[in-house]
């Protein structure tokens, strides 16, 4: 079963590509006495160079995955908090237009309730004046009721003697 194992191993290790991304699957190097030839030492540079670049581009694409992970969980947060003040908001509103309904409610009555108050001020202002008034009269007329009683039967009256 080991045998088995190693000859997967160094066949085709696809496997370990996904949880190493720094393993290279490449053949063993012979030694460098064999590997004379300039075109395998360009593609092997070349391959080299790529991989490089492979694996450059798998570092970015996580770290971008990173990046976009953080992102998503504050956009995530701050649209718990939004809603969160738009309930607020809307709760502060509701509490708002009752006190306004119920201000505007009570207001008419004491208005109403000044203005009756007000009339009956001014109706006792104007029977105060009125009973002044008729005091006042009275007073005239007693003393002129008086003085005219005085001079008929004196006989200087208005319309002159009486004739008896």
């Amino acid at each position: 079963m080991e045998e088995e194992m190693m000859m997967n191993n160094d066949t085709s290790p696809r496997w370990k590509l996904y949880e190493n991304p720094f393993y290279i699957n490449t053949p063993p190097h012979k030694s460098s006495t064999t590997n004379t030839n300039p075109f395998k030492r360009r593609m092997n540079s070349e391959l080299h160079l790529a991989l490089n670049h492979i694996l450059e581009l798998q570092t970015q694409l996580r770290y971008e995955r990173k990046a976009r992970k953080k992102v998503e969980s504050l956009a995530r947060r701050l649209a718990k908090e939004l809603n969160e003040e738009r309930k607020q908001r809307k709760g502060m509103e509701g509490v708002c237009h009752e006190l306004a309904t119920h201000i505007s409610s009570h207001q008419p009555h004491k208005e109403i309730q000044e203005e009756r108050n007000m009339l009956r001020l001014a109706q006792a202002l104007r029977e105060q004046r009125l009973q002044m008034k008729l005091a006042e009269v009275k007073t005239v007329f007693g003393t002129t009721t008086t003085t005219t009683t005085t001079t008929t039967f004196l006989g200087g009256g208005r319309y002159g003697r009486r004739r008896d």
